[in-house]
């Protein structure tokens, strides 16, 4: 939570954070991506979305008290993606996967992920690739 308390967005900015899995690394083949944006004296975008290529992400709101308690100027909100990298493969290259974070107002964000072998390895092997 220290490490919160130092998180700053000037006013007018939105900051996006994920922050499960740490570091963007993705070691498992299913699971779920939590994070939370943040904004100073504005409201949040009502309306966001993730995307892969053309593909949404379905994404569910979630608290994040640890946030609101390390940022109390802020307006926050938390989110949960889940996910199955079986379903994702085609989008994986070079063990990476970008998700897009699209927010109305603001320029869109960009997540690089980097994949473990054994999560790729364990989709391939449930698909019959390997």
């Amino acid at each position: 939570m220290s490490a919160l308390r130092k998180i700053r967005a000037s006013a007018g900015t939105l900051r996006v954070e994920i922050d499960d899995p740490i570091d963007l690394r993705i070691q498992q083949p299913s699971g779920i991506l939590r994070g939370w944006l943040a904004a100073r004296n504005e409201e949040l975008p009502a309306a966001y979305t993730f995307r892969i290529g053309r593909m949404t992400l379905p994404h569910r709101p979630a608290k994040r008290l640890d946030v609101e308690e390390a940022m109390p100027d802020y307006e926050v909100c938390g989110f949960e993606i889940r996910y199955d990298l079986s379903d994702l493969l085609p989008h994986i290259q070079n063990q990476r996967l970008t998700i897009r974070l699209k927010a109305a107002g603001y320029e869109a964000f960009l997540f690089r992920f980097r994949i473990d072998d054994a999560a790729i390895g364990n989709c391939l092997s449930a698909a019959g690739g390997v």
